[in-house]
């Protein structure tokens, strides 16, 4: 291989990555900028319907006169 080929084989192999280069920061700063005006995705709470199944069942409170000492179950 000849110095002239060696040239312009290295100089299109610098042209190629720094258009690569270019590209890939193009792509990286538009995902970017396009995330920032887009709300995060609410994910569902996987607690919630475990929480509105234990409220439904909970007994209801028992308001006891002050300084009663007896269990609420006594009443």
């Amino acid at each position: 291989m000849d110095a002239a080929t060696y040239a312009a084989l290295l100089g299109t192999v610098l042209v190629l990555g720094a258009a690569t280069l270019a590209g890939l920061a193009i792509y990286l700063l538009d995902r970017l900028t396009t995330r920032r005006h887009r709300p995060a995705p609410r994910l569902p709470d996987p607690y919630a319907e475990a929480r509105a199944l234990a409220a439904r069942r909970r007994d209801p409170v028992v308001v006891r006169p002050a300084g009663s000492l007896a269990p609420s179950w006594r009443r």
